[in-house]
């Protein structure tokens, strides 16, 4: 019995060895690489040249590194202090690169200006991109700390409407009154306050359908959604 269980002993001491001297060999081994994976939508805002430039300003080029000097979570520190980054995973893979997953941020509207900016689904500014232009609504009012909020929940309501998002292509703020601009249409919508967005909303949808039914809505220059329970038209 005694030699049986020396025996297992003798066995399990060697796999542990095994493993460890096979986690070292590893570790030894140099990075192959960096191999980037943009999620969802793919790279809009960033190209891979720019993530792996980023990594090497930083000091964290993998070239010539060995396995065991890689910081992977200062990497991603690195990665996800970006301003077109919403998250980013490193690791490293069995082949001997070290993979990087992104998630860009998604813009929701484009402040108009100098510079100009972009608002994201979370309400935080994000700066545009030589690589790529977003197709969201333009915000032709000033944006200022007092008015920020409002903007958000208006473009976040927008961009949550399968047909707001395709249809709206501009918003103003005038006199604390919101006016929107309709894609391939002379239409101006006189949204008033944000108060109950839906209900106004669905007045003009219903319009709209209306309108196109009869196919007069090129004769409108307005509809006035400010007003309780009704819709106001302007022709041309």
């Amino acid at each position: 019995m005694k030699y049986k269980y020396l025996k297992i002993s003798i066995l399990s001491i060697t796999l542990i060895g095994l493993s460890v001297f096979s986690f070292q060999q590893n570790q030894s081994r140099d990075v192959l690489g960096i191999k980037v994976r943009f999620e969802e939508n793919g790279a809009r805002f960033m190209t891979l040249d720019s993530v792996n430039k980023l990594l090497t300003v930083k000091k964290t080029d993998t070239t010539n590194l060995l396995k065991s000097e890689l910081n992977l979570r200062k990497m991603e520190s690195i990665l996800n202090q970006n301003h077109f980054i919403e998250s980013a995973h490193v690791y490293l893979a069995i082949e001997g690169n070290v993979g990087v997953k992104i998630q860009e941020k998604t813009p929701i509207g484009r402040v108009m200006g100098s510079p100009g900016f972009y608002i994201d689904d979370h309400g935080n500014q994000m700066p545009l991109s030589p690589f790529y232009s977003a197709r969201v609504p333009f915000v032709t009012s000033q944006v200022t700390q007092q008015n920020r909020e409002a903007v958000y929940s208006l473009l976040d309501f927008i961009s949550n409407d399968g047909f707001l998002k395709t249809h709206i292509v501009a918003i103003e703020e005038q006199n604390a009154k919101w006016f929107l601009t309709t894609r391939n249409h002379s239409l101006t919508i006189e949204l008033g306050n944000q108060e109950d967005l839906e209900r106004k909303f669905n007045f003009y949808k219903a319009f709209y359908i209306k309108a196109l039914e009869d196919q007069n809505l090129s004769s409108y220059a307005s509809v006035s959604l400010e007003y309780s329970n009704q819709v106001v038209c302007k022709k041309i």
